[in-house]
């Protein structure tokens, strides 16, 4: 059986304050919440810090999760 993933609140995102945030997203333009106020009370989005990765490699763990992890240490070394 599955779950959802867990739910947290822009408070406690806001409390960890982040450097980088990881966005599953085929695209290479910043996530839409970036552009709303509340937001910008976090450092990484302040900053434009978001690690797009491509959600059809990271979506779900499979046969190509090894590639998945060559990607990430990549684009983590940069």
């Amino acid at each position: 059986m599955t779950a959802p993933s867990a739910q947290v609140s822009l408070e406690t995102i806001v409390a960890r304050d982040p450097h980088w945030i990881a966005v599953l997203s085929d695209s290479a333009v910043p996530p839409a919440f970036a552009k709303r106020r509340e937001w910008r009370a976090v450092r990484a989005v302040r900053d434009g810090h978001f690690l797009l990765l491509p959600g059809s490699l990271f979506g779900r763990p499979g046969p190509r999760s090894g590639d998945a992890i060559l990607q990430l240490r990549a684009r983590l070394a940069r």
